[in-house]
């Protein structure tokens, strides 16, 4: 009987973590998917906030910020090897979410490879999400002082002033 308040404590615990990363998943997703016409209202600043997808944002902006191909060259990259990075981390947290619940099948379940198998995973996401920040941060740092504050200038305007896309009716 023990046992099994237990496992399903781990059930829990395991449905939380996942939930969890399923929501952040499709909100990022979300955010990315409405686009620039949000720029100055209160979900615009929320996605804009340190992790959103700056590298994309410069990159989208790069007339206007007047990047040099150099620059342009270097932000490709770490878009382009975080993505790499990423589909690694994600699918190794997949496969360890495939292990936990093979796991939690076991008669009797045993419950230190379930703790085992459940730090890998959170070790997982936040080597993921560190990954992350740290491939925006080094985008930052291709961008001059000069090129920041336009960044800065162009993700602060205010709604009334960015155009609506065409055909859509508010």
């Amino acid at each position: 009987m023990r046992h099994r308040k237990i496992a399903a404590i781990v059930v829990v615990l395991i449905a939380t973590l996942g939930f969890s990363y399923l929501a952040q998943s499709q909100e990022r997703a979300r955010s990315q998917s409405r686009g620039m016409r949000e720029r100055g209202s209160a979900a615009w600043q929320q996605r804009t906030g340190p992790e959103a997808p700056w590298i994309t944002i410069i990159l989208r902006n790069r007339d206007r910020l007047q990047l040099t191909p150099e620059q342009v060259a270097s932000l490709e990259k770490l878009r382009s090897d975080f993505a790499r990075e990423a589909i690694r981390k994600q699918a190794d947290l997949r496969i360890a979410e495939l292990d936990l619940r093979r796991l939690l099948a076991g008669e009797p379940v045993d419950l230190a490879q379930v703790k085992t198998k459940l730090e890998e995973a959170a070790r997982l996401n936040t080597d993921l999400r560190y990954a992350r920040i740290e491939t925006l941060e080094k985008g930052k740092a291709v961008l001059t002082a000069e090129q920041r504050d336009k960044l800065r200038n162009l993700t602060s305007v205010p709604r009334s002033s960015v155009p609506e896309p065409r055909g859509k009716a508010s």
